[in-house]
Protein backbone atom coordinates (compact mmCIF):
# COMPACT_ATOMS: atom_id res chain seq x y z
CA UNK A 1 0.00 0.00 0.00
CA UNK A 2 1.34 3.47 -1.10
CA UNK A 3 1.93 5.91 1.69
CA UNK A 4 3.51 8.93 -0.12
CA UNK A 5 2.56 12.16 0.57
CA UNK A 6 -0.41 12.46 -1.93
CA UNK A 7 -2.19 9.46 -0.41
CA UNK A 8 -2.96 12.42 2.40
CA UNK A 9 -6.34 12.87 3.91
CA UNK A 10 -7.29 8.56 3.10
CA UNK A 11 -5.72 7.12 6.43
CA UNK A 12 -8.88 6.49 8.36
CA UNK A 13 -9.83 4.97 4.66
CA UNK A 14 -7.00 3.17 4.41
CA UNK A 15 -6.63 1.55 7.44
CA UNK A 16 -10.38 1.14 7.47
CA UNK A 17 -10.20 -0.58 4.78
CA UNK A 18 -6.89 -2.91 5.71
CA UNK A 19 -8.31 -4.09 8.40
CA UNK A 20 -11.65 -5.07 6.58
CA UNK A 21 -9.58 -7.35 3.99
CA UNK A 22 -7.50 -8.72 6.87
CA UNK A 23 -10.65 -9.72 8.66
CA UNK A 24 -12.48 -11.45 5.37
CA UNK A 25 -9.91 -14.40 6.04
CA UNK A 26 -10.10 -14.47 9.98
CA UNK A 27 -12.08 -18.11 9.78
CA UNK A 28 -9.20 -19.42 7.82
CA UNK A 29 -6.38 -20.36 9.91
CA UNK A 30 -4.02 -21.61 6.97
CA UNK A 31 -4.21 -17.82 5.81
CA UNK A 32 -1.47 -15.79 6.53
CA UNK A 33 -1.49 -12.27 6.16
CA UNK A 34 1.25 -9.81 4.99
CA UNK A 35 0.92 -5.82 4.82
CA UNK A 36 3.16 -2.99 3.70
CA UNK A 37 3.39 0.65 3.43
CA UNK A 38 5.95 1.92 1.32
CA UNK A 39 7.30 6.18 0.22
CA UNK A 40 10.77 7.53 0.07
CA UNK A 41 12.08 10.04 2.80
CA UNK A 42 14.87 10.67 4.37
CA UNK A 43 15.97 8.58 7.28
CA UNK A 44 13.14 6.08 7.00
CA UNK A 45 12.86 2.36 5.35
CA UNK A 46 11.25 2.37 2.18
CA UNK A 47 9.17 -0.17 2.52
CA UNK A 48 7.83 -1.25 6.20
CA UNK A 49 6.08 -4.13 7.29
CA UNK A 50 2.90 -3.87 9.54
CA UNK A 51 2.43 -7.46 9.27
CA UNK A 52 4.02 -10.53 8.27
CA UNK A 53 2.72 -13.84 7.90
CA UNK A 54 0.53 -13.53 10.70
CA UNK A 55 -3.42 -15.31 10.56
CA UNK A 56 -6.16 -12.92 10.44
CA UNK A 57 -7.39 -13.03 13.70
CA UNK A 58 -4.15 -12.44 15.01
CA UNK A 59 -3.14 -9.34 13.49
CA UNK A 60 -3.36 -6.23 15.53
CA UNK A 61 -6.65 -3.79 14.49
CA UNK A 62 -4.88 -0.71 12.36
CA UNK A 63 -6.11 2.24 13.45
CA UNK A 64 -5.66 5.74 11.14
CA UNK A 65 -2.14 7.00 13.71
CA UNK A 66 -0.41 3.93 11.67
CA UNK A 67 -0.79 5.46 8.26
CA UNK A 68 1.21 8.60 7.90
CA UNK A 69 1.19 9.32 4.04
CA UNK A 70 4.70 11.41 3.29
CA UNK A 71 7.82 10.80 0.75
CA UNK A 72 7.80 10.47 -2.76
CA UNK A 73 6.75 6.57 -4.60
CA UNK A 74 9.36 4.17 -5.05
CA UNK A 75 6.67 1.70 -6.83
CA UNK A 76 9.42 -0.33 -7.89
CA UNK A 77 11.87 -1.20 -4.92
CA UNK A 78 8.62 -1.56 -2.84
CA UNK A 79 7.44 -4.46 -5.41
CA UNK A 80 11.04 -5.83 -5.13
CA UNK A 81 11.11 -5.60 -1.21
CA UNK A 82 7.70 -7.33 -0.89
CA UNK A 83 8.38 -9.91 -3.29
CA UNK A 84 11.63 -10.82 -1.54
CA UNK A 85 10.26 -11.11 1.60
CA UNK A 86 7.04 -13.12 0.47
CA UNK A 87 9.87 -15.58 -1.78
CA UNK A 88 11.25 -15.96 1.70
CA UNK A 89 8.39 -17.15 3.79
CA UNK A 90 6.02 -19.44 1.40
CA UNK A 91 6.60 -22.91 0.36
CA UNK A 92 6.86 -23.45 -3.28
CA UNK A 93 3.31 -24.99 -2.77
CA UNK A 94 1.46 -22.45 -1.06
CA UNK A 95 -0.42 -20.48 -3.14
CA UNK A 96 0.09 -16.91 -3.02
CA UNK A 97 -1.58 -13.66 -3.74
CA UNK A 98 0.28 -10.14 -3.98
CA UNK A 99 -2.21 -6.81 -4.78
CA UNK A 100 -0.36 -3.63 -5.52
CA UNK A 101 -2.00 -0.51 -4.35
CA UNK A 102 -0.62 3.15 -5.54
CA UNK A 103 -2.02 6.60 -6.06
CA UNK A 104 0.86 7.68 -8.41
CA UNK A 105 3.80 6.80 -10.22
CA UNK A 106 7.18 5.23 -9.77
CA UNK A 107 9.43 8.66 -8.57
CA UNK A 108 11.74 7.37 -6.78
CA UNK A 109 13.34 3.48 -7.21
CA UNK A 110 16.67 2.16 -7.50
CA UNK A 111 15.22 -0.83 -9.11
CA UNK A 112 14.34 -0.67 -12.96
CA UNK A 113 10.52 -1.23 -14.35
CA UNK A 114 12.38 -3.78 -16.28
CA UNK A 115 13.55 -5.84 -13.61
CA UNK A 116 10.18 -6.02 -11.97
CA UNK A 117 8.58 -6.79 -15.00
CA UNK A 118 11.16 -10.21 -14.63
CA UNK A 119 10.69 -10.24 -11.37
CA UNK A 120 6.93 -10.21 -11.47
CA UNK A 121 6.82 -12.44 -14.99
CA UNK A 122 8.52 -15.22 -13.22
CA UNK A 123 6.15 -15.12 -9.89
CA UNK A 124 3.01 -15.43 -12.48
CA UNK A 125 4.83 -18.63 -13.81
CA UNK A 126 5.51 -19.40 -10.94
CA UNK A 127 1.53 -19.91 -9.70
CA UNK A 128 1.10 -16.39 -7.95
CA UNK A 129 -2.20 -14.37 -8.14
CA UNK A 130 -1.13 -10.31 -8.51
CA UNK A 131 -3.40 -7.27 -9.11
CA UNK A 132 -2.33 -3.88 -9.51
CA UNK A 133 -4.51 -1.28 -8.50
CA UNK A 134 -3.79 2.25 -9.66
CA UNK A 135 -5.62 5.49 -9.09
CA UNK A 136 -4.81 9.22 -11.44
CA UNK A 137 -3.44 6.89 -13.86
CA UNK A 138 -3.96 4.33 -16.41
CA UNK A 139 -3.68 1.11 -14.13
CA UNK A 140 -3.68 -1.11 -17.40
CA UNK A 141 -0.71 0.77 -18.81
CA UNK A 142 1.19 1.29 -15.52
CA UNK A 143 0.39 -2.84 -14.95
CA UNK A 144 1.56 -3.38 -18.89
CA UNK A 145 4.74 -1.86 -17.68
CA UNK A 146 5.53 -4.70 -15.06
CA UNK A 147 4.27 -7.33 -17.89
CA UNK A 148 0.96 -7.90 -16.26
CA UNK A 149 -0.97 -7.82 -19.67
CA UNK A 150 -3.60 -10.70 -19.34
CA UNK A 151 -7.42 -9.31 -18.49
CA UNK A 152 -8.26 -8.63 -14.82
CA UNK A 153 -4.15 -7.93 -13.86
CA UNK A 154 -4.70 -4.20 -13.16
CA UNK A 155 -7.96 -2.23 -12.11
CA UNK A 156 -8.65 1.44 -11.38
CA UNK A 157 -9.74 3.43 -8.46
CA UNK A 158 -10.52 6.67 -7.64
CA UNK A 159 -8.70 7.84 -4.40
CA UNK A 160 -11.16 9.37 -2.17
CA UNK A 161 -12.34 7.74 1.23
CA UNK A 162 -15.51 5.60 0.18
CA UNK A 163 -14.00 4.44 -2.70
CA UNK A 164 -10.89 3.32 -1.13
CA UNK A 165 -12.90 0.84 1.19
CA UNK A 166 -15.57 -0.09 -1.59
CA UNK A 167 -11.64 -1.21 -3.82
CA UNK A 168 -10.27 -3.27 -0.37
CA UNK A 169 -13.58 -4.92 -0.01
CA UNK A 170 -13.27 -6.06 -3.69
CA UNK A 171 -9.86 -6.84 -3.73
CA UNK A 172 -10.78 -9.50 -0.72
CA UNK A 173 -13.09 -11.16 -2.96
CA UNK A 174 -10.38 -10.92 -5.99
CA UNK A 175 -7.85 -12.25 -3.72
CA UNK A 176 -10.39 -15.52 -2.48
CA UNK A 177 -11.27 -16.20 -5.61
CA UNK A 178 -7.18 -16.88 -6.56
CA UNK A 179 -6.57 -18.36 -3.64
CA UNK A 180 -9.76 -20.85 -3.92
CA UNK A 181 -7.39 -22.54 -6.71
CA UNK A 182 -4.65 -24.92 -6.57
CA UNK A 183 -1.08 -22.97 -7.79
CA UNK A 184 -0.42 -25.12 -10.90
CA UNK A 185 -1.44 -24.50 -14.27
CA UNK A 186 -5.16 -25.51 -13.83
CA UNK A 187 -5.81 -23.68 -11.48
CA UNK A 188 -4.33 -20.62 -13.32
CA UNK A 189 -6.16 -20.52 -15.76
CA UNK A 190 -9.64 -20.79 -14.56
CA UNK A 191 -8.71 -17.93 -12.39
CA UNK A 192 -7.83 -15.78 -15.68
CA UNK A 193 -11.22 -16.89 -16.82
CA UNK A 194 -13.00 -15.91 -13.76
CA UNK A 195 -10.87 -12.74 -13.28
CA UNK A 196 -11.06 -11.63 -16.77
CA UNK A 197 -15.24 -11.68 -16.73
CA UNK A 198 -15.37 -9.48 -13.73
CA UNK A 199 -13.10 -6.99 -15.35
CA UNK A 200 -14.88 -6.85 -18.55
CA UNK A 201 -17.85 -6.41 -15.94
CA UNK A 202 -16.72 -3.77 -14.19
CA UNK A 203 -15.51 -1.77 -17.15
CA UNK A 204 -12.05 -2.15 -15.44
CA UNK A 205 -12.94 -0.30 -12.45
CA UNK A 206 -12.66 -2.26 -8.59
CA UNK A 207 -14.09 1.02 -6.41
CA UNK A 208 -17.69 0.17 -6.94
CA UNK A 209 -20.41 -2.25 -5.62
CA UNK A 210 -22.17 -4.39 -8.08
Amino acid sequence: MDESGSMSGLEEAVTTGCNEFIYSFAEDPDAKIWLAWFDHSPGQDRTRFKVRGETAAGVKHLAPGDYSPRGTTPLNDAIADTVAALDAAADDDENVFLAIITDGYENASEHSTESIRRLLSAREEKGWGILFLGANQNAAETAAEFGLVKPGRAFNFDASDEKVRTSMKNVSDVAKMRLAKDAGVAGRELYDEEIAAVHERRGGRIDEDE
